[in-house]
């Protein structure tokens, strides 16, 4: 993955981070503790805080189909992205989780196949 779309999947997130400081959206959009754990990520980089933020998105996710709420748009393909850069990730449930986010954020389709083809 090229140095740009690393830093445009960034500076998306930073955005959806600072729009999201509480854990349900009036759009209805659950964010659990997404600032906390992402700023922890980028502010300090390290497997733990990597591997922090991975569980919390997953929570988010759970969370989410549990009380049948959305979760923001973003998280499974942010999900995928740090599954794919970690030593746990495997390919199929990295594709499972981009085609989640296509599926219900269909806007995301074409920055997400081209994330994907690099």
């Amino acid at each position: 993955m090229s140095k740009v779309i690393f830093r445009a999947f960034i500076i998306i997130s930073t955005i959806l981070a600072i729009g999201g400081c509480s854990s349900v959206s009036e759009a209805g959009y659950y964010w659990g503790k997404y600032p906390y754990t992402y700023l922890e990520t980028i502010r300090s980089p390290s497997p733990e805080s990597t591997e922090k933020h991975i569980t919390e998105l997953r929570e988010i996710v759970k969370y989410s189909e549990e009380k049948e709420l959305k979760p923001a748009p973003g998280i499974y393909a942010e999900l995928a992205f740090w599954l794919s850069k970690s030593e746990n990730g495997n390919d199929t449930e990295v594709t499972s989780l981009f085609n989640k986010e296509m599926l219900l954020y269909p806007e995301s389709r074409t920055f997400i196949e081209r994330l994907v083809s690099k």
